[in-house]
């Protein structure tokens, strides 16, 4: 039995292009360059402490010690998106959102304010705010009357 030797025209690892705010980290932990201004150098110097490389992609080190890789910022608002309004989607707020992120072993820098927007936009989670000033108000489902239920704490003299 003859074995033919076989050709992979694909990369066993699929890189993904560093995010541009992660540049510099990426390259001062490859081959120690820095940017000639000081403040700038000191600051990837001191960031770069919580980062490594793994097969070519960049990981931060989380204080709790997960690993998380770093991911485009467009990346990362698919993923929220998923983790929100995903089939195991639950309508979390924001800070959930990103902790979830997170623990899943994903970073990007600006996922706390792509996670209020994702929250800000969804109309699931904004029929859940009670507005001030409405009559009635969407919530869980039900219809909720603040007439009546200002009515009821007048019986019992409790001011509002």
């Amino acid at each position: 039995m003859v074995v033919e030797s076989m050709e992979i025209d694909e990369p066993v690892f699929v890189t993904r292009p560093v995010p541009p705010l992660a540049q510099p980290i990426m390259s001062y932990l490859k081959d120690g360059s820095l940017p000639k201004e000081e403040v700038s150098a000191r600051q990837i110097q001191r960031r770069a402490k919580a980062y490594t490389i793994i097969n070519g992609e960049l990981y931060k080190r989380s204080v709790t010690n997960i690993l998380q890789q770093c991911v485009e910022p467009a990346e990362g608002q698919e993923i929220l998106r998923d983790i929100h309004q995903g089939e195991c989607g639950h309508h979390a707020s924001s800070r959930t959102l990103v902790g979830k992120a997170f623990q899943h072993g994903f970073y990007w820098p600006s996922a706390l304010q792509e996670a209020e927007d994702v929250v800000r936009k969804c109309n699931g989670c904004q029929s859940e705010v009670v507005g001030a000033g409405t009559r009635s108000v969407r919530r869980g489902g039900s219809r909720f009357d603040q007439d009546l239920f200002i009515d009821f704490l007048f019986v019992f003299l409790i001011r509002v």
